[in-house]
């Protein structure tokens, strides 16, 4: 029988405008539903060898949003188009959130299902 795994449900507070909620995100920083900003995750635990790397999430043909430690408090959103990337942030198609995200193999799956070919720079 297998063993039951307990999920850590999480209570946080954001820090904006006071609201409440419930989590069991494990990401390093997670979206308050009422102010749609970015808040610290009380539960996340750095795993990552790099912890000033990256990550990503809410993954579709449209764009990837990105988390970078160096920006605290945003979700930075790149956007796909058929013969470019575009990084809602730093407003070019020449940053490292570009990169990042054109680096992942799931975007790589998504770009090449649409025949999209999108080069960096």
């Amino acid at each position: 029988m297998a063993k039951a795994r307990r999920i850590k449900v999480v209570r946080i507070k954001c820090e904006h405008d006071g609201y409440e909620w419930e989590t069991t995100s494990k990401m390093r920083m997670v979206t308050c539903p009422s102010c749609r900003r970015a808040t610290p995750n009380p539960i996340y635990h750095e795993t990552s060898p790099h912890p000033f790397s990256m990550e990503h999430f809410n993954l579709d043909e449209h764009g990837v949003r990105v988390l970078d430690p160096k920006i605290p408090h945003w979700i930075i959103d790149v956007h796909f188009k058929p013969h470019k990337a575009w990084c809602s942030y730093c407003e070019s198609e020449n940053c490292n959130h570009v990169k990042f995200a054109l680096g992942l193999p799931e975007v790589q799956k998504i770009l090449k299902k649409k025949g999209w070919k999108i080069a960096y720079g």
